[in-house]
């Protein structure tokens, strides 16, 4: 038993660092969105993931899985489904200027768009309470978009695009996954689509040319915000092998009280009451489900 809570702590503790860490990399990404573009971030911030992912496949002798994984397709697929989620969600922050309290809280609502979506294309067991959880999640995005009161503006449109895509790449995972795959696996062909993407926007629609580097800080920023991906991924993956997955899954919600410090302390947002009724009921829903 003592063991037993032993590692569920253990988990609880690594989901927390990696939301944490995802938290952090966002805040980076929406402060330097006034001055490059999502898909120069999304292709420096991929660099430092794929080189720390091929590192330690090297090291523990994965690499020949990592490269060459089964459903290397549908791998892609999924890869290309996260890389447009990302710009969505983060075009919405930077482009667009949406508060990061407002734009988690509509993220929290992803649980209950898989579970309409696997009830419709994997047949999955719905029961009533699913039901009500999902409708109650649904309410609060509602308190949160506010639609009817203000206008509907294309950063929210974004952010509800961003939760239908990741909802999509988190149930294809279901297709993908074999028993051969490895995590390092299934995050490279994630960042492969990524990379590809941002550098063929970048160099041939943006005109940056071939490799362009942003200067100073920004480049180190971007640097660090690709570790802090990494480093969250890993410690998302770790929590749920060795803890108990309803210890590890409301972790996410650390995101909501790192917008909230950011916004105060970085940002200067000021989010309405509206934003915080519809995440707290978001969250009480997700939590229940």
């Amino acid at each position: 038993m003592v063991s037993s809570l032993s590692q569920d702590f253990k988990g609880l503790l690594s989901g927390l660092a990696g939301y944490s860490a995802f938290a952090f990399a966002d805040m980076i990404y929406k402060f330097l969105g006034g001055e490059h573009s999502v898909y120069l971030m999304g292709f420096w911030g991929s660099v430092p993931v794929v080189v720390l992912v091929l590192t330690m496949a090297l090291f523990q002798g994965d690499i020949k899985i990592c490269l060459m994984p089964d459903k290397p397709f549908l791998k892609l697929v999924r890869g290309l489904l996260i890389t447009l989620q990302y710009y969505a969600f983060m075009s919405a922050l930077a482009v667009y200027h949406v508060d990061m309290e407002k734009a988690y809280a509509i993220g929290f609502s992803a649980p209950f768009v898989i579970t309409v979506l696997a009830w419709l294309f994997f047949k999955d067991k719905t029961v009533l309470h699913h039901w009500l959880c999902v409708g109650f999640g649904f309410i609060g995005v509602l308190f949160v978009v506010k639609p009817g009161l203000v206008a509907f503006d294309t950063g929210t449109l974004l952010l509800l695009c961003s939760v239908t895509l990741v909802s999509m790449s988190n149930l294809l995972v279901r297709v993908v996954k074999t028993p051969r795959d490895t995590v390092l696996s299934l995050i490279l062909y994630t960042m492969i689509p990524s990379i590809t993407v941002s550098f063929g926007i970048m160099t041939f629609i943006e005109g940056k040319g071939a490799l362009y580097v942003p200067s100073g800080l920004d480049f180190v920023l971007l640097m660090v915000s690709g570790v802090c991906a990494f480093f969250g991924l890993l410690g998302i993956v770790h929590g749920y092998a060795i803890a108990r997955a309803n210890m590890v899954a409301p972790t996410n919600y650390v995101q909501m009280l790192w917008a909230v410090l950011f916004g105060i302390f970085i940002f200067d947002s000021d989010p309405d009451i509206y934003v915080f009724i519809g995440a707290a009921i978001v969250i009480a829903s997700g939590l229940y489900l």
